[in-house]
């Protein structure tokens, strides 16, 4: 319940707020690795976090998440800070103007490849999601491929699976 009285707050202040939505999330995804998904609180951080990826600078957000991310060890705890990280970064390409540097393309290439190959499967689909659907429609089919260029085969073929089911949905 508190958390949802936070989100009134964003709405009374959004400047001031938007200028700390950086800190916000990075917050929300060292919280995030404290709750099991089930938890109730768990759709309070993710909401919450959408909320500061519409007032927020993008740029400044991308970066703190991605350097969370990289940093981010492949643990029981730190799997739960991946997953709402990547969902994040998808949730912000998806439905903002972000228009990401050559820079962070390269880092988010390498870490969603470093997180396909994760042993958790929640990592692994928000990767992929992540991967194929918001980075591919973001970048284009080209610089997509160039940079998934490491990737073995076999990983090689889920992608284009998933982008071909991508691809079926909108049609």
């Amino acid at each position: 319940q508190r958390l949802g009285e936070g989100t009134d707050l964003v709405e009374l202040d959004e400047d001031a707020v938007g200028d700390l939505a950086p800190q916000g999330i990075d917050s929300l995804l060292v919280a995030r690795a404290q709750h099991e998904a089930r938890a109730h609180i768990v759709p309070g951080y993710e909401l919450l976090a959408k909320e500061l990826i519409q007032i927020g600078e993008s740029d400044k957000i991308a970066n703190t998440i991605i350097s969370r991310l990289e940093s981010q060890e492949q643990s029981h705890e730190g799997n739960r800070t991946l997953t709402m990280g990547l969902q994040t970064l998808s949730k912000m390409m998806d439905t903002t103007d972000f228009n990401p540097s050559a820079k962070q393309v390269e880092q988010m290439g390498v870490l969603g490849t470093k997180c396909i190959r994760s042993s958790d499967s929640g990592v692994r689909k928000s990767a992929m999601e992540f991967c194929c659907l918001s980075l591919h429609s973001r970048i284009g089919d080209e610089q997509f491929w160039s940079l998934m260029g490491g990737a073995d085969e076999d990983l090689k073929k889920l992608m284009t699976y998933y982008l071909k089911m991508k691809t079926t949905r909108q049609q």
